[in-house]
């Protein structure tokens, strides 16, 4: 749905929102979580990504990606290095040190040095 409202490759993951919903179904329970993401949409200007339906706990999940899935690091990294920011990033890919190398070398090409 998010896909067509805007580019979630380019969201941030900047705000995390519990959602509880319940249905009769499995349609009802889709149409009343879609219902409440929208409130967020109209009401607070948000946009989603990263969520998947786990069929075995019928719940909605975050999913934890390597870094070459989306939102591009790279652009995170531009925007830490322009506010000149000194942060702490922590990583819950399932490939962490490949990950956390390949954030290294993104930094490195940027510019940085640690």
């Amino acid at each position: 749905m998010f896909e067509v409202m805007v580019n979630t490759k380019q969201i941030k993951l900047a705000v995390e929102k519990r959602v509880a919903v319940s249905g009769t179904d499995l349609q009802s329970l889709l149409f009343n979580w879609l219902n409440e993401l929208l409130i967020f949409v109209d009401g607070e200007n948000l946009a989603f990504s990263n969520m998947k339906y786990n069929v075995n706990t019928k719940k909605f999940v975050d999913v934890h990606v390597p870094i070459d899935s989306h939102p591009p690091f790279k652009a995170l990294a531009e925007e830490i290095i322009k506010r000149k920011m000194n942060i702490t990033i922590i990583s819950e890919s399932p490939i962490l040190e490949q990950d956390s190398l390949k954030m290294m070398k993104i930094f490195r090409s940027l510019g940085l040095e640690f």
